[in-house]
């Protein structure tokens, strides 16, 4: 009798192992062996699965502000700007200041400041004239009055205020145009004079 129940058994074992063999992977982790359940052990915790291969693309999560928390932002410097020789203040010379006005007129004015024509009703001409060691710096802007327009401030004495020149250092550049002719760009600053809204500070 005793035989017959050992060849039992371990009939009954075979066919168990043979399932067990055969169940997919996840189910036998998922499963607790005998042993563990006689000895009291836990369960085994089941493996998470594997991260995706698209979790490397996936943008990161951008980082929360808290409360009260500043980002700082670099600030960009800009480089000084050298005027040229005859505005610097450490010319070995004697330094002139200039002089300006400006006007208002309803005459359409040459590029020198001489009258040409006269202007429709309700139209007027800006003007701002500059005077530096006896040389005159001069433009114009036509403006509708009428339709309300007034002279912007380029062309307005407080856009040239008094500076002192070198003019001895003004006249060499007249004839070397180094480095720039000041009669064209008074404060070498790249602009024009007519396009420059401040005629004597190449800063602005």
């Amino acid at each position: 009798m005793k035989r017959i129940i050992s060849v039992a058994l371990l009939f009954l074992i075979l066919i168990l192992a043979a399932s067990v063999a055969s169940a997919p992977a996840s189910r036998v982790l998922a499963q607790v062996s005998l042993s563990e359940a006689l000895n009291g052990l836990p369960p085994r915790p089941s493996p998470s699965p594997p991260p995706s291969q698209d979790s490397k693309h996936r943008p990161r999560r951008q980082h929360r502000l808290e409360k009260g928390e500043i980002i700082k932002t670099p600030v960009s410097t800009l480089p000084a700007v050298t005027p040229p020789l005859w505005l610097s203040a450490t010319a070995a010379c004697q330094p002139e200041p200039t002089g300006a006005s400006s006007d208002t007129s309803s005459w359409k004015l040459d590029v020198s400041g001489n009258p040409l024509s006269l202007l429709p009703a309700g139209m007027a001409t800006c003007s701002l004239k500059v005077e530096i060691c006896g040389d005159v710096v001069f433009k114009s802007l036509v403006i509708n009055q009428a339709a309300g327009q007034a002279c912007p401030l380029a062309y307005q004495a407080a856009a040239a205020p008094p500076t002192r020149v070198c003019c001895s250092l003004w006249e060499a550049a007249k004839d070397t145009k180094q480095p720039c002719d000041p009669l064209l760009d008074a404060d070498c600053d790249g602009k024009l004079n007519p396009d420059d809204d401040y005629i004597l500070d190449p800063r602005r």
